[in-house]
């Protein structure tokens, strides 16, 4: 198994590999199968931050510009303790009840939700242009494309799903 750590500090990533603790504590462990990286860039959490809630040199990553398509991320729900299913595993902003909350796999299956009509909603409103205001102006969105749907159709056909 391969290793990549990822750091995201506040200084510049050129000083956090000077420090003494990065010498002492992570170099000697690096190697083909362990490697590091520095993230710079930042996410936005869904319009939430601004870039002047950041210290120099954090940077928020741009948000995508939004196409009609709906984002791949909905396609990885959460379940919540009490049996919710929230599409979008990666947006909470005020509260986890939303627009993205499409059932409860205590009352329904996890393939039934995900065929639901509230789903199918979900999905037309990208398609409109009407995404969610949890999604509007998200910087991990993500639009579907045809490779991504043949591999999940794929993954779906498949004999272990």
């Amino acid at each position: 198994m391969d290793v990549t750590l990822a750091f995201r500090p506040v200084q510049s990533g050129w000083r956090l590999t000077d420090t003494e603790d990065f010498r002492r504590i992570i170099r000697p462990h690096l190697g083909p199968r362990v490697r590091y990286t520095i993230k710079a860039g930042y996410d936005n959490w869904g319009g939430v931050i601004a870039q002047a809630n950041l210290p120099r040199p954090m940077r928020l990553r741009p948000a995508r510009r939004p196409l009609s398509l709906p984002c791949i991320n909905l396609f990885q729900p959460a379940v919540l303790p009490d049996g919710t299913l929230r599409c979008c595993a990666c947006r909470i902003r005020d509260t986890n009840r939303d627009e993205l909350e499409v059932g409860n796999i205590h009352e329904s299956t996890l393939a039934d939700l995900m065929k639901s009509a509230r789903f199918q909603a979900l999905l037309q409103r990208f398609y409109a242009g009407n995404r969610p205001a949890i999604c509007q102006g998200c910087s991990l969105y993500r639009p579907i494309n045809r490779p991504w749907f043949n591999a999940f159709q794929a993954a779906a056909n498949s004999p272990a799903s």
